[in-house]
């Protein structure tokens, strides 16, 4: 990191030939400098460090920063894709769980192939 400062100031005056005094009657008007004033200055090497990273290192984190929020933000995506097809395929799973029919095992088919309720009927005839 280079840094380098000039500044320049420079202060003119406006010269004009009066009838009053004979000395200026023959120029021309014009501007004159009247002070000029230039300053330089440059930073070390050291402080050209320490500007570097304390300008450097807070970028280089936001990148890499912005790198794992994307990241996390596909894990977070992917999970909950998967997360809704396990709901889903166990919703699908429980209903065709409940499409089959359980029999009892006090019902049973009889030679017609309709269900009967044998419940009602007493196991011994008096």
């Amino acid at each position: 990191v280079v840094v380098d400062g000039h500044k320049r100031v420079q202060i003119n005056v406006q010269m004009e030939h009066s009838p009053a005094t004979g000395i200026l009657n023959e120029t021309q008007p014009a501007f004159i400098p009247l002070i000029t004033v230039d300053e330089h200055g440059s930073i070390t090497p050291d402080l050209a460090d320490k500007l570097k990273s304390a300008l450097l290192v807070p970028i280089q984190a936001m990148h890499v920063g912005f790198y794992l929020l994307c990241a996390f933000g596909a894990l977070l995506v992917l999970s909950s894709v998967i997360l809704q097809v396990k709901i889903v395929s166990n919703k699908y799973r429980q209903q065709e769980e409940d499409k089959e029919v359980l029999v009892p095992a006090e019902q049973t088919e009889n030679k017609s192939g309709y269900i009967s309720d044998n419940s009602q009927v007493p196991s011994k005839i008096a």
